[in-house]
């Protein structure tokens, strides 16, 4: 049986001579403003805020006013989560924060955009006139899903370990 081990080991190990990674500030202050930097890095929010100003009459209101809630919800879990894997010691780079913080925003904005139209009744409007069987229509609205959840969230994975983890050495100097 082939066990799984790395290849390499992370750029930034401990005993790596790299300075170790840590949060800018406490947990408890810090957190309030990552949460809000995530939400508004997050270019869905933006476009979904524009179209509901520009008209807020829609067919499916608690559809389109709760998505930004679930990108809400979404980034508060992964920011957390971040944190937990940080403190495990799993998070040696930002990239490898980037990385987790993605890994756990995606799926949960996809399973809450998912129930939400699910709920809401628009997935039936939406999925079955476009795809010709059952399959498509659930690969179709799982990839509509994906995307969003993509979009939410890449650019929030790019910017969120810069705004959030300092070089322990950084810190140290001021």
């Amino acid at each position: 049986m082939k066990t799984l081990t790395p290849s390499r080991p992370p750029a930034a190990r401990p005993d790596s001579g790299r300075p170790l990674l840590t949060w800018r500030k406490s947990w408890w202050t810090w957190s309030p403003f990552v949460w809000c930097a995530a939400n508004l890095s997050a270019p869905t929010l933006w476009c979904l805020g524009l179209m509901l100003y520009a008209d807020a009459r829609c067919d499916r209101p608690f559809f389109w006013w709760s998505l930004p809630l679930a990108v809400g919800l979404a980034n508060a879990g992964a920011v957390a989560h971040l944190k937990a894997r940080h403190a495990a010691g799993d998070c040696f780079t930002r990239r490898a924060a980037g990385r987790a913080y993605l890994g756990m925003a995606v799926p949960v904005n996809m399973l809450l955009a998912l129930l939400l139209a699910w709920r809401s009744g628009i997935l039936s409007d939406i999925a079955p006139p476009i795809a010709a069987t059952p399959a498509s229509a659930t690969a179709l609205v799982l990839v509509v899903a994906l995307l969003f959840a993509l979009a939410s969230h890449a650019l929030t994975s790019l910017v969120l370990p810069w705004l959030t983890l300092a070089s322990a050495a950084n810190l140290r100097s001021r």
